[in-house]
């Protein structure tokens, strides 16, 4: 399913609320394809050791 489109600040927000896992996709434009959210650069300050550690939520 297909969401969005949301800022990077609102998924950084949903992240630390934990309504998002970093196991999701996200794409913006410029990118090939999807990508995981763990993956992306600009997501890296909420790619904490507990939030890799659980794939799914």
């Amino acid at each position: 399913m297909q969401e969005g489109p949301f800022s990077t600040k609102e998924i950084i927000g949903q992240i630390e609320n934990n309504q998002l896992s970093v196991y999701r996709y996200v794409w913006k434009s410029g990118l090939s394809g999807w990508c995981l959210i763990k993956d992306r650069p600009e997501f890296n300050t909420v790619n904490t050791s507990e939030r890799l550690a659980t794939p799914l939520g």
